[in-house]
């Protein structure tokens, strides 16, 4: 079994990463994938009304959050395209309710995240108080809408 430096002391190259790799079809890098469903109560958005809210402010009703969460090898730098349209059919095929889907915590550059929750004129405001040149947004890759 080779041995590999302790990290925090030597830097390991990383291994070449074949182009054929990332567009052969059969090969798509992913070193894991999860799908998880969690209920979310009505019963729970109440209570979260009730002690102040947060910005996403979901809708009042029953719903699920979805987790799709995909792990890459990390010397493969990007994700496949057949991996990113992948995610995408799945997420389509799932079916919305009036105020879904709601995008929380991580999402892509893709993903208007923000647009889809409850406070988000609120949120735009607190976002211009802070950042008023949008130096954030301009400088930063991350999801689009403030």
């Amino acid at each position: 079994m080779p041995t590999y430096p302790t990290p925090s002391t030597t830097p390991r190259p990383l291994p070449p990463v074949p182009i054929s790799f990332i567009d052969d079809p059969s090969a798509d890098g992913v070193a894991a994938a999860l799908l998880a469903f969690t209920p979310v109560l009505k019963s729970q958005v109440e209570a979260s009304r009730k002690a102040g809210g947060n910005v996403i402010d979901p809708p009042l009703t029953n719903y699920a959050l979805v987790q799709f969460h995909v792990t890459m090898p990390e010397w493969l730098g990007i994700m496949p395209r057949r991996v990113i349209e992948a995610r995408k059919e799945v997420l389509k095929e799932l079916s919305a309710s009036a105020g879904l889907p709601l995008y929380m915590n991580e999402c892509d550059s893709e993903q208007n995240v923000f647009a889809t929750y409850g406070q988000y004129e609120f949120l735009k405001n607190v976002y211009k108080k802070y950042d008023p040149t949008g130096i954030n947004v301009r400088f930063m890759k991350g999801p689009p809408g403030l």
